[in-house]
């Protein structure tokens, strides 16, 4: 419901309220990609400066401790944004960024069975 009215917030409302009502959110749910990938889809279609906004969002779900099985749309959406809105380098910069997030999750939860190999997302 609180999501709903983050949405509705962007879309229709004061875009700083609806920032805080995702940050609210995330700081309760940190774990929930459902709940990143539509703030980063907000972020993305509502903000005056999308394009910084997003890749600082990225960068931060990246730095959670979240298995990567779990993380594999966000990390698809990540690339894809990349290759839609930025340069060579960026998308360089973002599969590092990946392989760094993998490397280090697939170390943290090798009891969790969720070894995902970077080739897995098409680089």
């Amino acid at each position: 419901m609180i999501n709903k009215f983050g949405q509705l917030e962007f879309k229709y409302g004061d875009k700083e309220r609806a920032k805080t009502v995702y940050e609210k959110l995330l700081a309760s749910y940190p774990k929930r990609t459902d709940l990143w990938s539509i703030y980063i889809d907000m972020l993305i279609k509502y903000d005056a400066d999308p394009l910084i906004v997003a890749r600082s969002i990225f960068d931060r779900v990246l730095s959670l401790n979240i298995p990567p099985k779990k993380m594999k749309f966000l990390i698809k959406k990540y690339l894809q944004f990349e290759k839609q809105h930025g340069t060579t380098a960026d998308v360089n910069r973002a599969k590092e960024r990946i392989t760094q997030y993998v490397n280090t999750n697939d170390n943290n939860n090798d009891t969790t069975n969720s070894n995902m190999e970077t080739d897995e997302l098409d680089f």
